[in-house]
């Protein structure tokens, strides 16, 4: 889907740059000016007219130059996040479950969730006579699962495979590996507070928007998450949007409430 939006942007006469690192976000005060990024050794400075950014936003705060001030420069750093660790088995068979995540909760599996890829989309495994299970493990970015080589990851979860018994040994072809950092943000006490200080020192600057769950440090689903880009959008082409008020509501849209039938009236 997001290759597909990035050939909508070339295709309009944008251009996308990829692996650039962002080292600072410049500012006067009142507007954000430019972008400083790093790709390898060499540096570049980007001019920008407005900045979307989707980047952790302590992240954002503690690369504002000039430096924010000390207490908003705190609150970015007393927000923490959990990270992700997703190790993806593919199978030699077409899949055996009807399910598109399991949440696992038996004492010998370390895993907390699994997901069938296959079930999401057959275009999500190499063939229809091949399946796949991602095993994900819900940890802190840097900490000795996190730092685990991949082969011991990989061998994890299929002890944890052995355990659930859904695919046979033999059915096993190969495993990889992939890490995301700063996944979900914590709402632990006080994250409110620390988030308003960092929003408020923001808002003087109408032409920087924070989008989607990192950008807002918000636990949004990925629709809600897209939803404040379009708003961010919107905002920037002179429409009264605010990306801010996506979800605020803090209800989940997945959840149903059962509305009564309306009674029926006879004359």
């Amino acid at each position: 889907m997001f290759e597909t939006m990035a050939e909508g942007v070339k295709n309009n006469g944008g251009e996308v740059r990829k692996g650039l690192e962002v080292m600072e976000i410049r500012h006067d005060q009142q507007r954000v000016t430019g972008l400083l990024t790093r790709n390898g050794a060499g540096g570049q400075l980007l001019d920008c007219s407005h900045c979307f950014s989707s980047m952790p936003i302590s992240d954002l705060v503690q690369r504002m130059s000039p430096h924010a001030p000390d207490e908003v420069m705190d609150a970015a750093r007393a927000l923490r996040y959990r990270s992700i660790i997703t190790v993806n088995l593919l199978f030699k068979i077409g899949t055996t479950l009807p399910d598109n995540w399991i949440y696992l909760h038996s004492p010998e599996v370390t895993a907390g969730r699994l997901q069938l890829y296959k079930n999401w989309s057959p275009a999500m495994v190499p063939a229809d006579d091949r399946s796949s299970v991602g095993f994900e493990y819900f940890c802190f970015e840097g900490d000795e699962l996190w730092n685990l080589p991949d082969a011991e990851l990989i061998e994890k979860a299929r002890q944890d495979l052995s355990h659930l018994r859904f695919y046979s040994e033999e059915d096993f072809l190969e495993g990889y590996v992939v890490r995301y950092a700063k996944a979900y943000p914590m709402y632990e006490d006080g994250y409110e507070k620390h988030l308003a200080a960092i929003k408020g020192w923001l808002s003087q600057f109408p032409n920087l928007y924070c989008i989607g769950r990192y950008g807002q440090f918000r636990y949004n689903n990925m629709d809600h998450s897209m939803m404040t880009g379009i708003l961010a959008a919107r905002r920037m082409l002179g429409e009264d949007a605010d990306p801010w008020s996506v979800n605020a509501e803090g209800e989940y849209l997945e959840e149903k409430t059962e509305k009564p039938h309306p009674k029926s009236v006879s004359d």
